[in-house]
């Protein structure tokens, strides 16, 4: 489904309506930049890989306008806010009951295990419904780096970022894909993912008796 694009202004005013295929293609340009290990370092990305990526893309989105700052940098950080907080719905501590639905694309978990984490997490309440497509993908590009913070940092740092994600979570600054909406809006040929999920039977994340 093609959405029209549409810049912003005011606050967030770099912010850019994205169609999927031009989410597709910025992912796909970000894994192969992993994969072949170019201008990747310990928890974040070389000087350079912005313009990496922007050249990546205009092979197959020549007219689409995308450039390396403000609108690829803004959406990466928006990819990686997004899947930051899927990941750690499925692997972060003190959260349980979490599954992820590897058709679908989207969390999945009980509607009591719901109640329980929007009480400290309001404005997660779209990940009740929302699709995550490039989940597999983004774990490749960000997983490692997300595992290895979740595992350095004490509570009171993570309960600290938790606090700030939920500030600067618009759920209003991307084109948001609904289940409601349908899978017809995926394209299955857009998928990039070589390596598959350790939890990709369902991604089941087991709740604690």
């Amino acid at each position: 489904m093609d959405i029209p694009t549409q810049e912003t202004r005011g606050r967030g005013k770099n912010k850019r309506k994205w169609k999927y295929e031009e989410n597709a293609k910025l992912v796909e340009g970000l894994l192969d930049m992993v994969n072949i290990g170019a201008y990747k370092a310990e928890n974040e990305f070389k000087h350079g890989y912005l313009n990496y990526v922007e050249e990546k893309m205009q092979v197959s989105l020549s007219n689409s306008g995308l450039k390396a700052k403000p609108h690829i940098e803004s959406k990466i950080k928006t990819l990686r806010r997004d899947f930051h907080i899927v990941y750690d719905m499925l692997n972060g501590p003190n959260i349980s009951g979490f599954g992820f639905d590897p058709i679908k694309k989207c969390v999945t978990a009980e509607k009591l295990v719901w109640e329980a984490y929007l009480q400290s997490h309001s404005t997660h309440v779209i990940w009740q419904n929302k699709q995550f497509p490039f989940y597999d993908d983004l774990l490749v590009i960000f997983g490692k780096d997300r595992a290895t913070r979740n595992n350095a940092d004490s509570p009171a740092d993570m309960m600290e970022e938790i606090q700030r994600e939920e500030v600067n979570n618009d759920p209003n600054d991307d084109v948001e894909t609904t289940i409601e909406n349908g899978l017809e809006d995926l394209d299955a040929s857009m998928s990039f993912s070589p390596l598959q999920s350790p939890r990709n039977e369902g991604y089941k994340k087991e709740k604690k008796k």
